[in-house]
């Protein structure tokens, strides 16, 4: 793994102890302590009893630094909709660690953009993406940016736009016969996405066929599918197939009782037995 074209790096996948203990390895010595700055020419380390050092890049055979508790936080902040906390815990890891090709900054970035668009910071949030894919180019995670660039447009409300880049997107790799774990996943954010503009549109019957088509041949995210049979139970609503729509929320709140919108399932469900008995 690279920084920024340079240095190997491999990630220690645990939360940081109080103590921090950045490694920094090269031929001739381990630097043991505390990262404070990473730009194009190296890393900038603060050891004990002898301060800041400046490791160049050239002489780095590899880097280890814990995952901070702060992505983490963020990550809970994002699930909650608490947009701006998950903004003020993921924003400074970013602006520390941007640019070291480790997974769990590779993910902070992503969360943080996310955050922003969730903020309605959308240049903030498209910022961040650029960045991303500038840094990151080889990243299984890039094979979803253009998704990503499509969710800032739908969150500014231009459907229309969003959902001709997506179509873009998605209609090459919708024809192979064979997708990596990565690409699958960005084609079911795709679909749902594309379901979602389609909507907007009123256009339910193709965004009927997006959800249907992340819950029959995009299942690679579990969440996501749950989302999708709510949203195409909603369709069918639109379309007035109650018994659809009844049957798509029986069978989602069998098999996901517990999901975050399931007392919104649950009375649609109950609304539709009341209005549509049959």
């Amino acid at each position: 793994m690279n920084l920024r074209g340079g240095i190997l790096l491999t990630a220690v996948l645990a939360v940081a102890p109080v103590s921090r203990a950045d490694i920094i390895v090269t031929a001739a010595l381990v630097h043991t302590g505390e990262v404070l700055r990473v730009d194009d020419e190296g890393v900038t380390i603060k050891l004990p009893s002898v301060g800041e050092v400046k490791v160049y890049r050239a002489d780095i055979l590899s880097v280890e630094i814990p995952k901070l508790a702060a992505l983490d936080i963020g990550a809970k902040a994002l699930r909650a909709g608490s947009f701006r906390e998950a903004v003020d815990s993921l924003k400074p890891v970013v602006e520390l660690y941007a640019g070291l090709d480790l997974p769990w900054i590779q993910e902070a970035m992503l969360r943080l953009a996310d955050a922003y668009l969730g903020a309605g910071n959308f240049a903030a949030a498209r910022a961040t993406f650029e960045q991303f894919a500038k840094l990151y180019p080889q990243s299984s995670q890039a094979a979803g940016l253009e998704v990503k660039y499509a969710r800032v447009l739908f969150d500014q409300k231009n459907y229309a736009k969003a959902a001709e880049q997506l179509h873009g997107f998605l209609t090459p790799l919708l024809k192979r016969d064979y997708l990596t774990d990565a690409q699958r996943d960005a084609v079911s954010e795709g679909l749902m996405l594309l379901g979602d503009c389609q909507r907007a549109q009123g256009q339910t019957e193709p965004a009927l066929d997006s959800y249907l088509a992340v819950v029959t041949m995009f299942d690679f995210n579990p969440d996501r599918v749950v989302e999708a049979r709510y949203k195409a139970g909603q369709a069918f609503e639109e379309l007035k197939n109650w018994k659809r729509a009844k049957d798509t929320y029986e069978e989602l709140l069998a098999d996901a009782p517990r999901v975050a919108f399931a007392s919104g399932v649950q009375k649609r469900l109950a609304g539709l037995t009341k209005e549509h008995p049959e």
